[in-house]
């Protein structure tokens, strides 16, 4: 290790080392940021990584890399969101477009999960979002599905995420289930087939006529008078 002074009269810590055959030298840090006693420590961790066959310039080059990578996975879902629809508004997509997801994320996600991490967003988060719309608004809750899902998406593609934990098949799925479940809740269900909707218009006029006859339509019964 050694004190290096710049033409400025800046002083800093450098480590020199030999590695194939090849002299190396790297920057510990300024002395007025590192002292002695922690420029040796450092310079001593580089002496275990040459022992060890590893480059101490490379290693470092590696371990700051790798933090940038977990500091940009921590970014938010809201943050990830806003960079979705900024890239798109200076797109393809109008104004008008744009206030749509903003309104949509803005009411419906945000407060709910919008400020977690977008690496730790997983299915059962989502599917918690997307049930408690489902109660209100049915309609909207798939749009929101969707909308959820191109983000993570996006996510997933700029390395915010390591695992792409909501899969869009498994969120199919548990959305299929979610709809039955609000079926069943809210009473809608299907209604069975009226048993000659394919008869002649005339065969459906003479049984609609008949006085006996008792209509089904729509879960409600009606005699004709």
């Amino acid at each position: 290790m050694y004190l290096q002074v710049g033409p400025t009269g800046a002083k800093s810590w450098i480590f020199r080392f030999m590695l194939d055959g090849k002299a190396r030298a790297m920057g510990m840090g300024p002395t007025h940021a590192m002292t002695m006693t922690e420029a040796r420590a450092d310079a001593a961790e580089c002496r275990k990584q040459l022992l060890q066959g590893h480059d101490a310039i490379d290693e470092r080059k590696a371990a700051r890399l790798a933090k940038r990578l977990d500091d940009a996975r921590a970014i938010t879902l809201k943050r990830c969101a806003e960079q979705y629809i900024a890239t798109h508004r200076a797109g393809e997509w109008n104004a008008k477009h744009a206030a749509q997801w903003e309104s949509t994320l803005q009411g419906d996600v945000h407060p709910v999960i919008g400020e977690l991490a977008v690496a730790a967003i997983d299915t059962d988060l989502v599917m918690n979002c997307l049930s408690g719309i489902l109660t209100k608004k049915t309609e909207a809750a798939s749009r929101v599905r969707g909308r959820i899902e191109s983000v993570l998406d996006r996510a997933t593609s700029s390395n915010y995420r390591r695992d792409a934990h909501v899969r869009r098949e498994c969120v199919g799925r548990l959305w299929v289930g979610l709809n039955q479940t609000h079926a069943r809740v809210s009473g809608c269900c299907r209604r069975p087939a009226w048993p000659k909707a394919h008869a002649t218009p005339g065969e459906r006029i003479r049984d609609i006529t008949r006085p006996e006859a008792t209509i089904v339509a729509n879960g409600f019964r009606m005699r004709p008078h």
